[in-house]
């Protein structure tokens, strides 16, 4: 289930040009970052090729300008990015919701991150990481909240060596 939710949540053209929009400006402030200089050896790291100083600078050019270089990212980073959303929804606790007086409606995006209250308005955009609970429709009167995974981790045995496994990742994905 988490899969499928993962893919009703990131399927789409958006999430693509999104993920295309922020690998392009990491891609300029590293390269910016690093400097003229530094071009040859970031392209040998990151690209795996002696550049020429033609390339070099084809490259400069094309890294540092306004809104980082065009990037298209490949259908299998899309998808790796849908099993890592599944991720996201899979540790979480799982309840559902019922309502009786008003009834739900869903839409083309169905799954709805939830911002947890206590943060400051600084952190006021949410992702899967950082969302205090998953929201989807699964009819007009009941709904599936997947709410914040940390309550369940925090009462458990910490000495499990799973529940470590756990509490790392779940850090790793708050970074």
């Amino acid at each position: 289930m988490s899969f499928y939710l993962a893919l009703q949540a990131v399927r789409g053209p958006d999430t693509r040009k999104t993920i295309e929009r922020l690998q392009a400006k990491m891609v300029r402030v590293e390269v910016g970052a690093g400097g003229r200089r530094n071009g040859k050896r970031w392209i040998k790291e990151n690209q795996g090729f002696d550049a020429t100083a033609d390339q070099e600078q084809r490259i400069w050019a094309e890294a540092t300008q306004p809104g980082g270089p065009s990037i298209t990212i490949s259908v299998a980073a899309h998808i790796s990015h849908m099993v890592d959303t599944a991720e996201h929804l899979a540790t979480r606790p799982w309840s559902l919701v019922r309502f009786e007086r008003r009834s739900l409606i869903t839409c083309d995006s169905p799954v709805s991150l939830i911002r947890n209250p206590k943060d400051d308005d600084f952190y006021s955009d949410v992702g899967f990481a950082t969302a205090w609970g998953i929201s989807v429709p699964l009819t007009r009167e009941l709904g599936l909240l997947m709410s914040d995974p940390m309550v369940i981790i925090e009462r458990l045995d910490l000495a499990d060596p799973m529940i470590q496994e756990i509490r790392t990742r779940t850090n790793e994905w708050q970074l």
